[in-house]
């Protein structure tokens, strides 16, 4: 099968939860998946299985490591490796590193949105109330 239809199956099988994370990874090709927050708890079930259709269409290298824990908001985000490389591990060291400053940069640039948005909007709000508006 193609990669959409490995993608396709592979989505099937998480959302049915007939296999553990780590087979899919070894079934279907290098899958990796960094946890942190972001998305609500109750959507990590609805987003997981397009979340990894995409990273196995992609050809991700790594281990699967799904968003399983209701408790806390999560997101996933990809570490796309290059295609000639098929045979990286999550354990690499290289691997965890740009999976950190993939999360760290996706958070600066996040934290940097707000505070723009903040500054645009105190920008609009403080001149009206300087004239008593």
């Amino acid at each position: 099968p193609d990669s959409k239809q490995r993608a396709e199956q592979a989505a099937a099988e998480w959302r049915t939860g007939t296999e553990a994370a780590a087979e899919l990874a070894r079934r279907f090709g290098g899958i990796a998946l960094a946890e942190c927050r972001g998305v609500r708890p109750d959507r990590a079930d609805d987003q997981r299985p397009a979340m990894i259709k995409d990273l196995v269409r992609d050809g991700v290298a790594g281990e699967v490591r799904g968003p399983h824990e209701r408790g806390e908001s999560l997101f996933v985000t990809k570490l796309v490796a290059k295609n000639s490389q098929p045979a990286l591990s999550f354990d690499e060291l290289r691997v965890q590193e740009a999976i950190r400053s993939k999360l760290v940069n996706d958070h600066l640039r996040r934290l940097e949105g707000e505070i723009l948005g903040w500054k645009a909007n105190q920008l609009l709000i403080w001149p009206a109330n300087l004239l008593g508006r």
